[in-house]
């Protein structure tokens, strides 16, 4: 009875695997190395084609040639380039811009509750528009650029879709 248990227990679990990992996933990766980027039908993806045409959104499905992105049909050969974030960079940013911008704010206003003369001094200027200045600089280097031409990185279409064949369905629901 405890191994008819375990079977059926062991058949769930590769049915529920089966079920999970049949999907296409696009591999941007680098030849040599174990980096590679990840996407599947929903993630998010911005692309440059080899015709300069930029597209950046949401991954409606994927083929083994083709890759849908907003409804749009693009062939994986004619990707030149795949933009990636660099998150710390990108935060990093955004902290600037807005740290420099809250810093003249706060320090206007407490200018206007202690009746300074002038309310907005020479120095918050300066140091809020130096945080402001390189949040702006920063945010030219928060994508990184991945150029698609088989030696830096290349692109690979994985395939999981395991029940193309009906026959293996058919092994499987014999067990």
């Amino acid at each position: 009875m405890k191994t008819y248990i375990n079977q059926l227990v062991t058949m769930l679990f590769l049915l529920i695997t089966i079920n999970s990992f049949s999907q296409m996933i696009l591999v941007v990766e680098q030849p040599g190395t174990i980096i590679n980027k990840k996407y599947t039908t929903g993630s998010f993806i911005s692309i440059k084609t080899t015709n300069y045409f930029r597209l950046s959104g949401h991954i409606n499905h994927i083929t083994d040639s083709t890759v849908v992105i907003n409804y749009i049909t693009i062939k994986t050969s004619e990707i030149k380039y795949v933009y990636t974030n660099r998150w710390l960079v990108s935060t990093v940013s955004r902290l600037g811009i807005e740290g420099g911008v809250a810093y003249i704010m706060v320090d206007t206003f407490n200018g206007l509750i202690n009746n300074d003369k002038p309310i907005l001094r020479n120095n918050a200027i300066k140091i809020g528009g130096v945080l402001f200045g390189s949040g702006l600089v920063l945010k030219l280097f928060s994508h990184k650029r991945l150029h698609i031409n088989n030696k830096a990185w290349r692109i690979k279409v994985l395939d999981f879709s395991i029940l193309k064949d009906p026959g293996v369905y058919e092994q499987i629901k014999r067990m």
